[in-house]
């Protein structure tokens, strides 16, 4: 099981740090560098505007969706390691998705010189830190417990303490 953690950890930070500096490479090529790249027609930058719009619309739609349906399914099964091996795979197929996007997306704004595009790519970025998967919504995504959460995490699971006077209401 902890194969498919070190999974879902690789693949969301590969994911949003390239992202990140994708984004971070094109502001500085578009806002700060001398070259530019002038073959580009007007109808043909006009182009890449919509359909990097359309592109980023697209991606986050699908993964929006992806992530609403697939969840709760993951949830209802009972066996852990099935649970995290298909997590791992949704969060895998969802940062390297993105992270694709992006690299289209980095592409078109340095073609075409539009820095509408950079906005909507960082959107695309803002989406993956919204989805960043850290151990509690790992726990919350698939239905886990505080004991499940203690095997895979160890002594950096810190489980949630329950006031003594819940307690004594529920006994």
């Amino acid at each position: 099981m902890n194969k498919y953690l070190k999974t879902i950890h690789r693949s969301s930070l590969i994911g949003l740090y390239c992202s990140m500096a994708l984004v971070a490479i094109v502001v500085a090529i578009n806002y700060f560098s001398k070259w530019r790249i002038t073959g580009i027609s007007l109808p043909m930058g006009r182009a890449m505007l919509i359909a990097g719009t359309v592109l980023a619309v697209l991606v986050t739609a699908v993964a929006i969706l992806t992530i609403r349906r697939f969840t709760p399914k993951i949830r209802r099964l009972d066996d852990v390691e099935q649970k995290l091996r298909l997590y791992a795979g949704n969060t895998a197929r969802l940062y390297y998705t993105v992270l694709a996007t992006v690299a289209i997306e980095s592409l078109f704004v340095i073609l075409s010189g539009n820095t509408i595009l950079i906005m909507v790519t960082l959107l695309l970025v803002m989406m993956l830190f919204l989805a960043y998967p850290n151990m509690y919504k790992i726990k919350v995504d698939l239905g886990l417990d505080d004991e499940t959460m203690k095997n895979l995490f160890g002594d950096k699971y810190i489980c949630e303490k329950k006031d003594d006077s819940e307690n004594e209401e529920n006994q």
